[in-house]
């Protein structure tokens, strides 16, 4: 079913579709077609040889704009636990349209819309007392249960060199309204964190988040 189908399907609600081809807008048929009760009319719109038929009751419509977010953290974010999940926090919503932050710790990534998405994310790790090298690892989990496939990378951080940006981009398909996605990470030492530094009165330079996120529909 096409895009203008889709749009159609969620204004006029309960409907059902036959048909295939191309070919453009071939008719809409008014309200109430079947003249068996005016107040619950029905309207039959044909797109592309594709037919809708619905109750005619308006319900949450797609949104014609982009559908997007962007978020970031500004604050350090210590590892709890070694070697046990610890979801990314985003506290702060730049811009958002369809796409949303939720969660106690401001952690998961909520979508209003199924669809295909493109995510992606900077991570600023700090290795902050260690004297030993160690790992981190970053992956994506949806709903909260399942890790997402061959999504894991891992980075090494040493004392010698102790900052590293890691940034990722994936292609993820959300499957129904209201899916979410955490951005996942752990490591082998609670000597590294997700580093924070905010801009001084003195620096010519904005803050460092911890974290950035930015995601959209394609």
């Amino acid at each position: 079913m096409s895009d203008n189908n889709v749009g159609f399907n969620a204004i006029f609600g309960n409907s059902g579709s036959s048909g295939g081809g191309g070919g453009g807008v071939q008719s809409v048929t008014g309200l109430n077609t079947d003249n068996t009760d005016p107040t619950n009319p029905i309207v039959q719109i044909s797109v592309d040889n594709d037919t809708i038929v619905g109750d005619g009751t308006p319900i949450s419509p797609i949104s014609t704009e982009s559908i997007f977010g962007s978020f970031n953290s500004l604050t350090i974010q210590n590892l709890v636990t070694t070697n046990v999940a610890q979801r990314v926090q985003m506290e702060n919503t730049i811009e958002s349209n369809g796409i949303r932050i939720i969660g106690t710790q401001n952690d998961t990534i909520e979508y209003t819309r199924a669809g295909l998405y493109q995510l992606n994310f900077s991570l600023q790790f700090n290795h902050n007392t260690g004297i030993s090298v160690d790992n981190a690892y970053v992956w994506l989990n949806y709903n909260g249960t399942t890790n997402i496939n061959s999504t894991t990378r891992q980075v090494i951080l040493r004392p010698t060199f102790p900052f590293l940006v890691l940034e990722l981009s994936y292609i993820v398909r959300i499957n129904n309204i209201g899916d979410t996605i955490n951005i996942t990470w752990t490591a082998n030492s609670t000597d590294i964190e997700l580093y924070f530094q905010s801009a001084g009165t003195l620096a010519p330079f904005p803050d460092i988040p911890s974290v950035i996120v930015n995601s959209f529909r394609i």
